[in-house]
């Protein structure tokens, strides 16, 4: 499988919606060039660590970087670009692990820090570290939100074992 650049993926991204299904042609191009800066240290960590790159999901300003964790779950670096800034971004990680049986999302989720580009992206890669290392010490006991009421799941997969090989199928396995 040949992995496409990320500045081609966002090329393709923002044809896929139509070209401002959800912005203006010009917020559009601007989120191109805001991500385009950054793309270079995200591209860095797919190679690194083969996360599975979401971009823009629902035509948000975001990329989240996707993986699974041995102890269970989905785990997600994500980076948010802030509208109306001038090259400003959030990264956080979300950790989930997901109850078939109860239909219950366990997950735990903390801003990393903020990050202005400004010609330079040491601070953004630490902040992606840090990150990392963050979700690597979390534990299963650490997983502090509880939502139920995922009826949509039953309605996909009829079994536990069809809906973990699903996550399976679509999540890298991350050895941490």
């Amino acid at each position: 499988m040949q992995l496409l650049k990320l500045e081609d993926f966002l090329k393709k991204k923002f044809n896929d919606l139509g070209g401002g299904l959800y912005y203006s042609d010009d917020e559009i191009n601007n989120f191109k060039e805001v991500f385009s800066l950054v793309s270079p240290v995200i591209q860095d960590y797919i190679n690194k660590y083969n996360f599975l790159l979401e971009q823009y999901p629902y035509g948000y300003p975001k990329c989240s970087l996707f993986f699974r964790r041995r102890i269970g779950g989905v785990a997600q670096i994500y980076i948010d670009y802030l509208q109306g800034t001038r090259y400003e971004f959030i990264v956080g990680v979300i950790w989930s692990v997901d109850e078939f049986e109860t239909e219950t999302r366990h997950s735990k989720y903390v801003e990393i820090g903020r990050f202005k580009y400004a010609g330079e992206l040491k601070f953004f890669s630490r902040l992606l570290e840090k990150a990392l290392k963050t979700i690597k010490n979390w534990k299963l006991e650490d997983l502090d939100q509880h939502h139920g009421g995922m009826t949509i799941w039953k309605q996909h997969w009829h079994t536990k074992e069809e809906f973990l090989l699903s996550e399976q199928r679509r999540y890298p396995l991350l050895d941490m």
